[in-house]
């Protein structure tokens, strides 16, 4: 009997299962369903109505992102990333801010209260190729536009607006209320966020958020050289400019206003010698970025694990990966974990 598979969610975790799913030979019929218009998730380029395109956020990759790498390879798109030349700029010179700049970058958590052991395990392993990567034109066109394509050759169906209000007793999916029927053999995969687990699954523990705020500036005077730098002891703590765009992130961020934005803009001119002014800009505040990776979250994120795989539960997501922060790594092993499930 011909089976399906159901991915609820786009996002990264969700295209990295579908990837695998095919790469490893599986036959019958994969679906994404998508509760936007767009795929990438949370990892994906954000529309800015004001400068009339899609920008990226900061996506930190180096070699050691192996699960990343591969599944660009899978879909034909290792060409559509490079070396990047970075920089660490001080302004402040001491070795408690630089671990903090470390620290809050890779667990979006405050130094103070992060899960250490997590960190230590994550920098060694980083280690081993710490050499940075970046995108050459986009998010988009490294990851989106290449998985699109492959979908369409590989017969994955993507369905967009479909937001997930409902899953019953392996029997059916509910989507805005319109019902899909799932068939003796069909495996669903959930590689949604937490917030969205929880609400389809009330019972599991509540888990605490942190934001990750993203300034982006439209330049007046474009730069004719990418330019990626850290910022020790500063307002913000990465700084990449590709063109007429400034993106700053702020890790560990309750949230970002204009004069926090104006602040970043005169350390921006001063750290990474930006000559002219901007023409406009536009904050993003993402409030539940990640899950507060804190020993005593990560405990109720692991309880969250043992309940959903206790009822059979399929899951992917940046979260769900106790090995890891939550990255873009983590999200596609992720996917590539949720994948080996299906086949099992």
């Amino acid at each position: 009997m011909k089976s399906k598979v159901h991915i609820i969610g786009g996002g990264l975790a969700g295209m990295a299962a579908a990837a695998a799913l095919r790469a490893d030979g599986f036959a019958d019929d994969i679906t994404i369903y998508e509760a936007s218009f767009h795929l990438g998730g949370r990892g994906g380029s954000n529309f800015i109505p004001s400068f009339t395109r899609y920008v990226d956020d900061n996506h930190m990759m180096i070699r050691a992102n192996k699960n990343v790498l591969k599944f660009l390879d899978i879909i034909g798109a290792k060409d559509r990333i490079c070396a990047a030349g970075f920089k660490l700029s001080f302004k402040e010179k001491s070795f408690c801010k630089l671990w903090e700049l470390a620290v809050e970058s890779v667990l979006n958590t405050s130094a103070k209260t992060a899960a250490n052991g997590l960190f230590f395990r994550t920098l060694l392993k980083a280690l081993k190729a710490p050499f940075p990567l970046m995108v050459k034109e986009s998010f988009d066109d490294a990851f989106i536009l290449p998985f699109l394509g492959f979908a369409k050759r590989h017969r994955i169906s993507v369905k967009y607006g479909m937001k997930c209000d409902g899953f019953i007793d392996d029997e059916e999916l509910s989507f805005c209320g319109k019902k899909v029927n799932l068939k003796a053999g069909d495996k669903v995969i959930f590689a949604l966020p937490y917030f969205a687990m929880k609400r389809l699954f009330p019972d599991l523990p509540v888990l605490s958020y942190n934001t990750i705020s993203n300034i982006h500036f439209l330049l007046s005077n474009p730069q004719k050289t990418p330019i990626f730098c850290g910022v020790v002891g500063g307002v913000g703590h990465w700084y990449k400019v590709r063109g007429d765009v400034m993106s700053v992130t702020i890790s560990n961020c309750q949230k970002v206003d204009a004069e926090i934005a104006q602040k970043v803009w005169n350390e921006a001119k001063g750290v990474l010698s930006i000559k002219g002014s901007y023409l406009k800009t536009a904050v993003i505040n993402q409030k539940r970025a990640t899950i507060l990776q804190t020993p005593e979250n990560l405990a109720a994120r692991d309880k969250a694990l043992q309940m959903l795989e206790a009822n059979g539960i399929i899951h992917a997501g940046d979260w769900t990966v106790k090995s890891l922060p939550c990255t873009l790594e983590a999200t596609a092993l992720s996917g590539f974990k949720a994948a080996g499930k299906v086949c099992l």
